[in-house]
């Protein structure tokens, strides 16, 4: 049968979709590999994450370990929380195979995705605070009136940061501004689950003191640590989207909005 122009262009775009939705494993924004304590096995490594990839979706958070004392792998997988499950669950299964192709069996991986960050170690690293290496992104041009748009950024960020904090939550916040009559700008703060509030408050803060650094006056900024993240746009980035509140799409295509990325280990 042959089909019309507009009868295969629909069609192309319905398998593109459904590629999308099925998801095959994309680029992480950022990833960080190192040896260690001591190597582990592939087999303790892929159980950790078969864990991780199994649990996560059902609260957006999982920790997991395999073994015990010295020989033992602990692992830590969080989606951002403000995505359903189906975007978790898809972003959990590509984190998990991105990890094991950037770093094999090295001791220490950490890798970071625009909708989950996937993490395990050769030490116990639950609960304690990670703002060693990080992933920057810089978006866009400064806005007219920079010394503006800086203090709108850093009164939102200062308020997602003060929601991630609260005990019993999420460990995220997200919230909006106006910087003039036609440009808003939308800010998320969130940490991993396994901090105390106190911990979550100090890393966001680390996290948000780089913006006058890399950031300042831009259209958008992330830093992202071992612990957190703090990001700003002038786009929807996080759920629900305006306009588009039900979908639960996964999306790979993000972080390609922002202008460049920088990735250094201070």
């Amino acid at each position: 049968m042959k089909l019309s122009l507009p009868s295969l262009l629909l069609f192309v775009l319905i398998n593109v979709v459904f590629l999308l939705q099925l998801g095959s494993c994309y680029d992480p924004i950022g990833s960080s590999c190192d040896t260690g304590s001591w190597t582990p096995s592939q087999s303790a490594i892929n159980r950790v994450f078969s864990q991780l990839v199994a649990k996560a979706p059902n609260n957006n958070f999982a920790t997991a370990s395999y073994g015990s004392g010295s020989s033992a792998v602990y692992g830590l997988l969080q989606c951002r929380g403000d995505v359903p499950s189906s975007v978790c669950a898809q972003c959990a299964r590509d984190a998990a195979a991105q990890a094991k192709a950037l770093c094999g069996t090295m001791g220490q991986a950490k890798v970071w995705f625009d909708f989950c960050y996937i993490r395990y170690d050769t030490t116990n690293f639950f609960g304690q605070i990670d703002t060693g290496y990080s992933v920057v992104y810089v978006n866009g041009d400064s806005l007219p009136d920079a010394k503006l748009f800086r203090k709108k950024e850093e009164n939102l960020m200062r308020k997602v940061s003060s929601m991630a904090v609260v005990p019993g939550g999420r460990a995220i916040g997200t919230a909006q501004t106006q910087y003039n009559s036609t440009v808003t700008i939308y800010g998320l703060a969130q940490c991993t689950r396994d901090l105390e509030p106190v911990l979550c408050a100090k890393c966001l803060g680390t996290a948000i003191s780089n913006f006058p650094t890399c950031c300042d006056g831009r259209q958008g900024g992330q830093v992202s640590y071992g612990s957190c993240v703090a990001r700003y746009e002038i786009y929807p980035f996080y759920y629900p989207l305006i306009g588009n509140s039900a979908s639960s799409s996964y999306s790979t295509t993000d972080h390609l909005k922002s202008g460049r990325v920088v990735r250094y280990d201070p």
